[in-house]
């Protein structure tokens, strides 16, 4: 078989150039994808409808934001808006005292709390925090015993 010169299209001589990342390229991504990973598993917990799993993510992402870093990555993702957003509906004692802790967490950083701020009913949301009657950390057996077998 002969091979025509005339046939060959420059284009399939040139060599594919494949995208090799660097070590840093590959950390990054990895690093990205187990952060949103690890969001995507707490926000699923703050949604569920079982009062536990939802009492326990609220804790796990309040321990998370003592760490700066992880702070750092939560403000860089946009992620502070969805966090106030699901927080915000949430009517459990408890967890409105993890979100008063959370927010201020994120208002002693100038870029976060900037962004709460323009959230909307924000302002209202810290009135109607500190006017709260009843203590979240007074906890009563007796209403703890109705909310099991609810």
């Amino acid at each position: 078989m002969e091979i025509d010169d005339n046939d060959v299209n420059e284009d399939n001589l040139t060599p594919k150039k494949y995208a090799l990342k660097s070590s840093h390229e590959l950390r990054e991504t990895g690093d990205y994808t187990r952060f949103t990973d690890e969001m995507d598993d707490i926000f699923d917990g703050l949604e569920s409808r079982s009062i536990t799993i939802r009492i326990n993510s609220v804790k796990e992402i309040s321990l998370k934001l003592l760490d700066g870093d992880f702070l750092l990555k939560v403000r860089a993702h946009n992620y502070i808006s969805k966090i106030y957003t699901i927080l915000n509906g949430n009517q459990d004692l408890l967890i409105r005292c993890y979100f008063s802790f959370i927010i201020c967490m994120l208002m002693e950083d100038k870029h976060s709390s900037e962004s709460l701020i323009q959230e909307h009913g924000f302002i209202e949301f810290v009135v109607n925090l500190l006017n709260t009657s009843t203590d979240p950390l007074n906890i009563d057996t007796d209403s703890l015993e109705k909310n099991d077998k609810i």
